[in-house]
């Protein structure tokens, strides 16, 4: 009653066909629950209202969710594709040394200020950094 999945390779001969045929549901299924998975780690990121960005050794950013490209906007600075146009390298250096217990760093972003915080994410020996963005810019104000 439950549905299975099957992996077939066929192969001809002048008189005759061998077929292999492998089930492969395990595989499909785990894969599947994987895929599921990842897609509401997305939606719960992409959620957070708290501005995330994932860049580089280099700055690049590789992902934003949306409340950073709403912070951006607020902050009335153009969309860019390296987090040092919009932190400076400085400081963008300053976040790669820090680990996540460190205190949050209070500085300008366009015309907000923001609590920001880093720390460094390696996997498959590629190095990147989570650098989160709060606007703190009513308290800065106050």
């Amino acid at each position: 009653g439950k549905r299975r999945y099957f992996r077939f390779r066929v192969i001809p001969y002048p008189t005759f066909l061998v077929t292999l045929i492998s089930d492969v549901t395990l595989e499909k299924t785990t894969l599947q629950k994987l895929i599921a998975s990842q897609k509401e780690l997305q939606e719960l990121i992409d959620e957070m209202p708290v501005a995330v960005l994932l860049a580089d050794a280099t700055g690049n950013i590789v992902f934003r969710n949306s409340p950073f490209d709403q912070l951006i906007r607020q902050a009335g600075l153009q969309n860019s594709e390296n987090v040092c146009q919009y932190i400076g390298l400085t400081l963008f250096n300053e976040l790669k040394k820090i680990e996540m217990h460190t205190t949050m760093q209070c500085v300008p972003l366009g015309k907000l200020f923001v609590d920001i915080s880093s720390r460094s994410h390696n996997k498959a020996n590629k190095l990147h950094y989570i650098v989160s963005l709060v606007d703190v810019a009513d308290r800065e104000n106050a």
